[in-house]
């Protein structure tokens, strides 16, 4: 009787944590992100020593709603990445067997960093949907905010 009602009660959590995390992954327009483009390429990575890096999705950045809304910021930032980022901040780390890993960080109240690991030849572009939310020390608005990993063949990663 009791191991059945531990495993009720694991399952029961384990169901309430997929549905949380479910919700905290979706776009702002309501939609699930489940095609590795947008905010599921920004889920935070693993925290172990040397977590593996991204695989490809097979789906081009260029041909990507995201495209026209980003800014490279690794591994060289283009011209444009610090205005876009205004109260968001880019940090870099090793994450083992030469990946690095890139975090987007802000200090918006109830905001959770993004990172993603790329390899050596791989970009990453910070991916700002909307600036009307934002000044250069505030983003009212950061669900409209992540960051896309992308190969050397231009694919999106996840």
């Amino acid at each position: 009787m009791k191991r059945s009602y531990l495993v009720l009660v694991l399952g029961i959590i384990i169901a309430v944590g997929g549905g949380v995390f479910l919700l905290n992954n979706r776009e702002p327009g309501g939609e699930a992100v489940a095609d590795g483009s947008a905010a599921a390429a920004a889920m935070p990575a693993s925290t172990s020593a040397a977590a593996a890096p991204m695989q490809s999705t097979g789906k081009l950045f260029v041909q990507s709603a995201d495209y026209n809304y980003a800014h490279k910021v690794y591994p060289i930032p283009s011209a444009d990445a610090a205005q876009a980022l205004g109260a968001f901040s880019v940090a870099t780390s090793s994450a083992g067997n030469g990946a690095t890993r890139v975090t987007l960080t802000n200090g918006a109240e109830g905001y959770s960093d993004q990172s993603v690991i790329v390899l050596p030849g791989q970009t990453v572009y910070f991916v700002e949907r909307s600036s009307r939310d934002d000044t250069a020390t505030e983003d009212s608005g950061t669900r409209d905010d992540y960051l896309v990993a992308v190969d050397a063949q231009g694919m999106v990663l996840q």
